[in-house]
């Protein structure tokens, strides 16, 4: 999504399947990298997930 520039809806046409399924692999993914970087001690990493409709998501990772 982000290396193309599309949008999630975008992204879930060219592969196939539902804006919900892009949204959940992305939540999926910040979650793995959050993982990682608290597996090498930098502590707590805060990501901020922009939605479609414009509202910020905030998810934090102390592990």
């Amino acid at each position: 999504m982000y290396g193309a520039d599309v949008t999630q809806a975008e992204a879930a046409r060219i592969m196939g399947v539902t804006q919900p399924t892009v949204n959940q692999a992305l939540d999926a993914a910040a979650d793995r990298i959050a993982a990682v970087y608290g597996r090498w001690n930098y502590g707590a990493v805060t990501v901020e997930i922009t939605a479609d409709s414009g509202e910020d998501n905030e998810r934090t990772d102390a592990n």
